[in-house]
């Protein structure tokens, strides 16, 4: 029975470095089904074997506060069934980004380098449509759509294709949680991050670009003031070398494609039209009745206007209580990963949470916010329970 949670697990990680490509079953997406058979499934295991590894009660409790404080949010939403639907699809993705990696704790190698290899593949789709379409000026490559029988760019027109944020905030998420465990040989290691990254380059993604230069700013200043620096043992610290030695490889490269259109888009344009965003999203959320504390309703920020923004997003429809709750969810995520004994997967732990944290100023996407939440929990869980084995001779 294990062995078909973990079929259902791979699966479901395969889509993060896709952008959860639109593929269809007739009218039900693959990706869509394959997160309810996962979450259903591991309900049932759980019901089986209900024995869930409990590490750090402390920051369950405030996700069920969280989730608790978002139904009342469903409640006093002025479209209460729309809001419900959205609120069980983001609770059947918390429920999997908590109780995945207590459930398949020893599986948690496999699982990464299962997902190094998903980010290699779904790279190598992007390079392949590039060098055969070519996308000039401010064209973003993205994963073809299932349409009609047959896979195609683009045939109902930009929103039936991978969003290109989404897919470049994937690629290099699973690059970051592929590179914990990966030990294959190092020029392969280097070749696969290459590729990786330049694919991610490809998709123009302005968040991820972003998301990913603010990470590893923070994640450096932070760890070489809680750990002591240059502890990585080898061959982990190579990869740790490669992974900034094919940024600026990239870098440099990508000095050739139309780079003054992209800046131009990402700091004039698309910046003026996101406080925009912002702005009409708060005075929104002013003007409505009772709304401080509770918010306008779960998910209506969307529906209005999307501010692409977690924390605004957070506030118009949960209210000050909601951002609150947030916050505190968040920082006891950041000390988890500061609670990661070794060295290298508490950096990557860092990594990850600090991509989706400056991910979520410029962009928000359900998946990829609970799949950067698991992947932090399955660092963390997996840690513990090594050191537990390394220091005690009692079973775990």
């Amino acid at each position: 029975m294990k062995k078909v949670l973990l079929f259902f697990s791979a699966l479901f990680l395969a889509f993060i470095p896709l952008g959860s490509a639109p593929i269809y079953a007739g009218p039900f997406k693959i990706d869509n089904l394959i997160g309810i058979f996962l979450a259903l499934f591991l309900l049932l295991f759980l019901m089986i074997r209900p024995a869930v590894r409990k590490d750090d009660s402390f920051l369950l409790f405030f996700a069920v506060l969280y989730f608790f404080w978002l139904f009342v949010s469903v409640i006093t939403s002025p479209e209460p069934v729309y809001s419900f639907k959205r609120y069980l699809i983001i609770g059947g993705y918390a429920f999997i980004a908590f109780l995945l990696p207590r459930v398949l704790t020893m599986e948690v190698p496999l699982l990464s380098r299962l997902v190094f290899i998903f980010g290699f593949v779904s790279a190598c789709i992007i390079w392949i449509s590039y060098a055969i379409l070519g996308m000039p000026s401010w064209g973003r490559m993205t994963i073809p759509t299932w349409h009609n029988g047959s896979f195609k760019y683009f045939p109902e027109g930009w929103g039936s294709s991978a969003d290109p944020n989404m897919l470049g905030f994937g690629l290099l998420l699973s690059l970051l949680f592929g590179m914990t465990f990966f030990t294959e040989r190092k020029v392969l290691s280097f070749a696969v991050v290459f590729i990786v990254v330049s694919a991610a380059f490809l998709t123009f993604s302005r968040t991820a670009l972003f998301s990913i230069i603010i990470s590893l700013l923070l994640s450096l200043v932070v760890y070489l003031f809680t750990k002591r620096p240059f502890k990585f043992k080898r061959p982990k610290f190579d990869y740790f070398v490669y992974f900034f030695l094919g940024t600026s490889l990239i870098i440099i490269f990508y000095l050739y494609l139309p780079v003054i259109e992209f800046v131009n888009r990402a700091y004039q344009k698309g910046m003026a039209v996101r406080f925009n965003l912002y702005e009409e999203v708060i005075a929104n959320w002013i003007e409505k009745e009772n709304s401080v504390l509770t918010g306008v309703g779960f998910n209506m920020a969307r529906v209005i206007k999307d501010p692409h923004n977690i924390y605004v997003t957070a506030l118009h429809d949960s209210g000050i209580v909601g951002l609150v709750l947030l916050f505190i969810f968040m920082g006891l995520l950041f000390l988890a990963c500061l609670r990661v004994k070794k060295e290298w997967l508490c950096f990557l732990c860092l990594l990850i949470f600090f991509y989706i944290a400056a991910g979520g100023m410029a962009y928000w996407h359900t998946k990829t916010f609970w799949a950067s939440v698991m992947f932090i929990q399955f660092i963390y869980v997996y840690d513990r329970m090594k050191f537990r084995l390394e220091n005690s001779h009692t079973p775990v």
